[in-house]
């Protein structure tokens, strides 16, 4: 399945490349970062269970809760309602245990 880049995503291939942002376990990586729309959350590696991607505000208040399945490594959030400013995903593992702790801008 092709992927149908946007005027932003064309305008600002190599920023968003350099604006990925992965830990140093290397377990996730989201992107673009800042971003308008939408945001991809992908793993490193597939799921080996049911794992929870959650995007929370500044206070900790979960807004956008979306499930990666077993086997599958890749999700995308709509945060085009999301206001500007400064956001977090969380990704916890089918057991409960988390994975990653990341920072986003909505620009």
């Amino acid at each position: 399945m092709g992927k149908t880049l946007s005027r932003y995503d064309q305008d600002h291939s190599d920023f968003k490349k350099s604006a990925l942002i992965e830990d140093a376990k290397g377990s996730a990586i989201i992107y673009p970062n800042p971003a308008n729309d939408k945001l991809n959350v992908q793993l490193a590696s597939s799921a080996e269970s049911r794992t929870s991607v959650t995007v929370l505000d500044l206070n900790g208040n979960a807004l956008i809760i979306l499930l990666i399945g077993t086997g599958e490594t890749y999700t995308q959030f709509n945060i085009a309602n999301l206001a500007t400013g400064v956001y977090f995903v969380k990704i916890i593992s089918g057991n409960g245990t988390e994975i990653s702790v990341k920072k986003f801008v909505k620009l």
